[in-house]
């Protein structure tokens, strides 16, 4: 299987991805019944989820960003790659512009 990164696997299996990170905020039903509908798990995060969910692994401490944060963080990253794929434009100019045209709750620090 073609290794992917975390960007690419939510962009390809959205659903999944948030059933996901439901579950990573403590609700597992949207993951359960994404097993139940399509069977099979294509994201790392999912299977890994499951996996602790199912040896009863305690969540992890200390992580400053929610879920649902880091999913907001992946969705602006992907708009500033599109956008750096789409006008031939740099990393640091792609990330200008979208902290210029979008109503965002992410910081410049937060790109670095």
């Amino acid at each position: 299987m073609k290794k992917t990164s975390l960007l690419e696997q939510c962009a390809n299996y959205p659903e999944e991805f948030s059933a996901a990170v439901a579950a990573l905020d403590g609700n597992a039903h949207p993951l359960a019944e994404y097993v139940l509908q399509f069977g099979a798990l294509n994201t790392e995060l999912a299977r890994q989820t499951v996996h602790d969910l199912l040896l009863n692994k305690p969540r992890q401490r200390g992580i400053k960003r929610t879920a649902s944060q880091i999913k907001i963080d992946l969705n602006s990253w992907n708009d500033v790659r599109i956008d750096m794929e789409k006008y031939g434009i740099t990393e640091n100019a792609a990330v200008e512009k979208h902290l210029n045209e979008v109503d965002t709750k992410i910081s410049k620090d937060t790109f670095r």
